[in-house]
C-alpha cells in the first residue's frame, strides 16, 4: 500500500472535491442515478463551499498527488469519508483513520 497524505482543501479545490464525491457515489450506487446525473452528496455546493472555508474538508492524496478520496473532519473527529471503490477493502480506510488520529493536533488548527 502506498503512502497517503491528508491535505486541507482550499476554495480552489471546491469543484474538484465535489466531482470526486459525485464520482465516488455514482460508482458505488449507479442503480440509484441516471447516467450522467450530477448529484451533491452530504451537502449542496454552497454547504461544501462553507465547509471548505471552515477548514473541515480534506483531500486524501497518494504520494503522486492523485486524489483518491475526501474526508470531512470537524473538531478533530471524522464526520465523512469518501474513497473510490478501488481503494476500499484494501486497508486505505484504516490508513486514513490512523493518519487522522496521529495528526489530530494538526487537524484542529
Amino acid at each position: 500500500m502506498e503512502d497517503l497524505n491528508i491535505v486541507k482543501a482550499t476554495e480552489d479545490d471546491q469543484s474538484e472535491v465535489l466531482k470526486v464525491i459525485n464520482d465516488i457515489v455514482l460508482e458505488l450506487f449507479p442503480h440509484y442515478f441516471a447516467l450522467g446525473d450530477k448529484i451533491s452528496i452530504h451537502s449542496t455546493e454552497e454547504r461544501l463551499e462553507a465547509e471548505i472555508k471552515e477548514g473541515y474538508i480534506y483531500k486524501v492524496l497518494t504520494k503522486d498527488d492523485e486524489m483518491i478520496g475526501v474526508v470531512t473532519i470537524i473538531d478533530g473527529e471524522l464526520e465523512n469519508m469518501y474513497l473510490f471503490p478501488f481503494y476500499q477493502k484494501r486497508g486505505y480506510g484504516r490508513k486514513v483513520l490512523s493518519i487522522i488520529e496521529t495528526n489530530k493536533e494538526m487537524l484542529l488548527q
